[in-house]
């Protein structure tokens, strides 16, 4: 099995990794796990204050972090956070399914992720690392429908600014390829495990789960736990996959049986309803327009109404091929864990 430097594991220098948007769920995952692989990490976030919001990381592993405050937005920035850095891990993106967020979310996942690279070429740095999303990827090409890393991207099909602002950000990372990068990249399904929930994360399915849902989306979708999302994108480094993407997920579920699942780990009310498309999409584009007119963020969107009752399933397999020895924890270990930490962090 190859490795960045071409020699034996314990003969590695120690590599220097930056990771963009390391305060986040699945960025500090990746900060610890690069951490326990003896990586020397420098982190460039927005507020580096919130360096450890998600409680993964030891008050060691803290001040052993080169934490820098700087915006995808400032090329200057960018350049001091890539000294003498190996590899770039790209965590950083926003996630939005407001019209309001449009230009926000081309700016930062586009724009950002543009400026990135280029100071990536400019700086010498030899690789990238690109997290992503499965909202990025087209409709399956395949007879049983699942979604793979073959998926023909279809703009009429991906409705989203946030999809098409995350296919628009991989080809920005596939022409750092074609200029001198070493580029692989993940695309987990919607990511879950310990770590804070706020209201724009997809942990919050932990606080809807425990707080119950007996009002249920008819859709279906995929799931990944956080920490093996970290390993593989540790994993894309130091086993060098190069030039090669991966889709990320151990388990596909209906909205429905993932809440039950929930209900059953938390006694709360059981799923009962099936959340009515029509009514739903009506009431969205309400909403979207008096958002419009309020300047005012509702939840509920046309977008979320779409997405909440699609019917998608996700083959996460092909990891699995190049990394023989990696394989997805349980999803009932993701489900117990992600509780037990939620309801910790709510009860400090």
């Amino acid at each position: 099995m190859k490795n960045p430097a071409g020699c034996l594991p314990e003969e590695m220098p120690k590599r220097h990794a930056l990771v963009t948007g390391g305060t986040g769920f699945i960025g500090s995952h990746l900060v610890r796990r690069l951490l326990e692989a003896g990586y020397l990490v420098r982190v460039m976030a927005r507020h580096p204050e919130r360096n450890n919001d998600h409680r993964q990381l030891t008050p060691e592993q803290v001040s052993s972090v080169e934490w820098i405050g700087a915006s995808l937005a400032d090329h200057e920035q960018i350049e001091a956070c890539l000294h003498d850095v190996d590899v770039v891990f790209h965590c950083a993106a926003r996630i939005s399914f407001h019209a309001l967020d449009r230009e926000t979310l081309y700016a930062t996942n586009v724009s950002g992720t543009a400026r990135l690279v280029d100071a990536c070429l400019e700086a010498g740095v030899k690789r990238f690392i690109h997290l992503s999303s499965v909202a990025a990827l087209g409709r399956s090409t395949r007879d049983d429908g699942m979604v793979d890393e073959f998926a023909e991207w279809d703009e009429k099909n991906n409705p989203t600014n946030y999809a098409r602002s995350k296919f628009l950000a991989e080809l920005e990372v596939w022409r750092g390829q074609e200029e001198g990068l070493e580029v692989a990249m993940a695309h987990p399904s919607i990511v879950i495990g310990p770590g804070k929930i706020d209201h724009r994360g997809s942990n919050r399915f932990y606080q809807m789960g425990r707080q119950g849902m007996p009002i249920y989306p008819t859709g279906s979708v995929g799931f990944v736990d956080v920490r093996d999302v970290a390993e593989v994108l540790y994993r894309l480094d130091h086993d060098g996959l190069i030039g090669r993407k991966f889709v990320l997920n151990s388990t596909n579920l209906s909205y429905r049986a993932f809440f039950q699942r929930m209900a059953e780990r938390t006694g709360s009310p059981q799923p009962r309803f099936a959340l009515p498309y029509l009514p739903a999409l009506f009431l969205a584009t309400g909403l979207e327009w008096l958002s419009r007119l309020l300047r005012k963020r509702f939840p509920l969107t046309r977008e979320t109404v779409r997405a909440a009752c699609s019917h998608t399933q996700y083959d996460g397999g092909a990891v699995l091929a190049a990394l023989p020895d990696f394989q997805y924890r349980a999803f009932a270990a993701t489900l117990d864990d992600g509780l037990i930490f939620s309801k910790s962090v709510s009860t400090n």
